[in-house]
């Protein structure tokens, strides 16, 4: 990934260190509870037991190497459902972080990263990132971040583990 230019872009990333509570347990970023859940997803629960105890980036990501292994057709299908629900908690629970969100306004916010499940697959030096039609990977992050962006500051949501997207993002209240 390319360095972050702002403070703003840092605070939105998966690493920025934010506490957050999720069905108590508590994580020091977004990066470490998703990493915990895939882990989780794919039964890795010494691994995941790791990530939980570690206190930095690179001390949950040295545990979740093993992951790397896991079934990356399975993990697509979980992974967008798992950025929703940690972001969410990100920025439901810290005022900073949703406020650093807010002041994207209406902009399309897109990962300029090559990670194939997060990113975009371009750097922010291309060209190409600017135009959707030519991204080479879905854009994951900012899909989620532009979801989310939209239930603040004046929507209440259900969450709800099991059909968290489908009542958030496709509900008709949702859509007013």
């Amino acid at each position: 990934d390319d360095e972050p230019e702002s403070k703003h872009e840092e605070i939105l990333g998966l690493w920025w260190p934010c506490p957050i509570r999720i069905e108590n347990v508590s994580y020091h970023s977004v990066g470490q509870f998703i990493e915990a859940e895939k882990a989780r997803l794919f039964g890795k629960l010494k691994e995941r037991e790791n990530i939980l105890k570690a206190t930095t980036r690179q001390e949950v990501l040295s545990s979740a190497i093993k992951l790397k292994k896991s079934d990356d057709v399975a993990w697509s299908h979980f992974c967008q459902d798992v950025g929703l629900y940690g972001n969410y908690h990100k920025f439901s629970q810290n005022a900073e972080c949703r406020n650093a969100l807010m002041e994207t306004k209406d902009s399309i916010l897109v990962y300029d990263s090559e990670d194939k499940f997060w990113g975009a697959g371009l750097r922010r030096t291309d060209k190409r990132i600017l135009n959707p039609n030519e991204w080479v990977w879905y854009n994951s992050m900012g899909i989620v971040l532009m979801a989310i962006r939209h239930l603040f500051p004046k929507r209440t949501v259900y969450v709800s583990r099991t059909h968290w997207i489908s009542k958030l993002i496709f509900s008709p209240e949702n859509q007013k």
